[in-house]
């Protein structure tokens, strides 16, 4: 385990013994962030590995479950690092086109032109669920409370 930010833990301790085949070798680790100071996660982790591996032609592959990324989006949260102000960015204002959330924010990109510059401060919440993502058939969705101003 290591600080990667401050109050923000990565642990990719091994969970069991490496498997062995003929053909590759399976290594298990937590892949896990949390809090520092806490290590009971608000969610259950799915750790689904796949048990058929084809190797052909490859010497590296990874699978990471969306747990690593929840226990990650979480961590953030409750560190405070999951916020946004473009009025304050290094010390500088940021204004940002409109444009550039039309996909986030359809209602804004409806109601302003799209070269209109923006500000605004965005900071996650926990008004109705904490922040997660998942992943189902191939598509990733992430659900965020945001207070905007």
């Amino acid at each position: 385990s290591f600080e990667v930010l401050p109050n923000v833990i990565v642990n990719f301790t091994s969970t069991k013994n490496p498997a062995f085949s003929s053909s590759h070798m399976t290594m298990f680790f937590k892949g896990e962030t949390h809090p520092k100071g806490e290590s009971i996660l608000p969610f259950a982790s799915k750790l689904e590995v796949p048990s058929e591996i084809n190797s052909e032609g490859r010497q590296l592959q990874i699978a990471i479950s969306d747990y690593f990324f929840n226990s990650t989006i979480y961590s953030l949260y409750k560190g405070g690092y999951l916020k946004l102000d473009t009025m304050n960015i290094n010390g500088t204002q940021m204004a940002v086109p409109v444009s550039y959330f039309s996909l986030i924010f359809p209602s804004l990109a409806k109601k302003y032109e799209p070269d209109v510059p923006v500000w605004f401060r965005a900071k996650a919440t926990e008004d109705k669920y904490l922040p997660y993502m998942e992943i189902v058939n191939g598509t990733t969705i992430a659900y965020f409370d945001f207070d905007i101003e």
